[in-house]
C-alpha cells in the first residue's frame, strides 16, 4: 500500500493531471482549505465541497480569495450530481469527505463514498478518482467509526467500474481509479516514483507538457533536482 500519510500525494496528482491534461480539480471535504489552495496553483479550476459550516468558514478565510477556487457549503451526496453534470471535460476528484472524528462533519453518515462514486460514474467522461484513507476500505475502520457505515473494498471496486474502463491501485493510503487507457502512459511514472527518481519523472513531464503544465512540473522538479545535485 505504501506509506500512510495525511493528504493527497501531491507529486502523483500533479503528474497525472499533467499527463492526462486535466484542468479541473474537485474536492470532497475541504477541511481547512489546504488542499484547495495547493490545487489552485496546479489546476485551472478548483471546486471544493465542505459540509461543516465551521470548516467552510475557515477555508473561506484561507483560500476564498483565490479566483480559481469555488468553495461550496453542502453535502457531497447532494452537491456532486449537479456539479458532475456541469463538467464538459474529464476532471480529477479527490474524495476525502468521510467523517474523521470530532470537529469534522458526518458522524451521522460517516462515509458518503458510495453516493459520491455513483454520481461521478453517472458521467460519460473518463474522470480520475482518488480516495483518501484506503486502509479503511481494505479492512474495517478502527473505533470510534461504525464499520457498517463503510463500504467494503469489493463494493468500492464494483462501483468504480470494470477493468476495461478503470485501472485501480493503492498508493500511499490512497485508492487511485484512472481510465484503463492511461495505464500504458502512467505505469512508467509509477515505476519512477517507486524507484525514488522523482527528478527524472518531473523532467520528463516538463519536456512533454508546454505552458502551464510545464511550469507546474518545473515547480515539482525543483526540490528533487536540488537533492540529486
Amino acid at each position: 500500500m505504501g506509506a500512510v500519510h495525511t493528504g493527497i500525494p501531491r507529486e502523483m496528482a500533479v503528474a497525472i493531471g499533467a499527463m492526462l491534461e486535466l484542468a479541473d480539480f474537485v474536492e470532497g471535504g475541504t477541511h481547512h482549505g489546504i488542499t484547495a489552495a495547493w490545487a489552485a496553483a496546479s489546476f485551472e479550476r478548483v471546486t471544493s465541497i465542505e459540509r461543516s459550516p465551521t470548516l467552510y468558514s475557515m477555508a473561506q478565510a484561507a483560500c476564498g480569495h483565490l479566483r480559481n477556487v469555488d468553495l461550496r457549503l453542502g453535502d457531497t451526496r447532494t452537491v456532486l450530481p449537479a456539479l458532475v453534470s456541469s463538467l464538459t471535460r474529464p476532471a480529477m476528484f479527490w474524495l476525502d469527505s468521510h467523517w474523521s472524528g470530532p470537529g469534522t462533519a458526518g458522524e451521522d453518515a460517516e462515509c458518503p463514498l458510495v453516493a459520491e462514486i455513483s454520481a461521478i460514474r453517472g458521467s460519460d467522461l473518463d474522470h480520475v478518482i482518488l480516495v483518501d484513507d484506503a486502509r479503511y476500505f481494505l479492512a474495517p475502520p478502527p473505533p470510534p467509526h461504525d464499520w457498517r457505515a463503510w463500504p467494503s473494498l469489493g463494493e468500492v471496486l464494483r462501483l468504480l467500474g470494470a477493468p476495461e474502463r478503470c485501472w485501480t491501485f493503492v498508493l500511499d493510503d490512497v485508492l487511485f481509479a484512472l481510465p484503463s487507457a492511461s495505464r500504458a502512459r502512467l505505469a512508467p511514472v509509477l515505476q519512477l516514483r517507486a524507484a525514488g527518481d522523482a527528478a527524472t519523472l518531473a523532467e520528463r513531464l516538463a519536456a512533454r507538457k508546454p505552458g502551464r503544465a510545464r511550469a507546474m512540473v518545473e515547480r515539482l522538479a525543483g526540490p528533487f533536482r536540488a537533492k540529486r545535485s
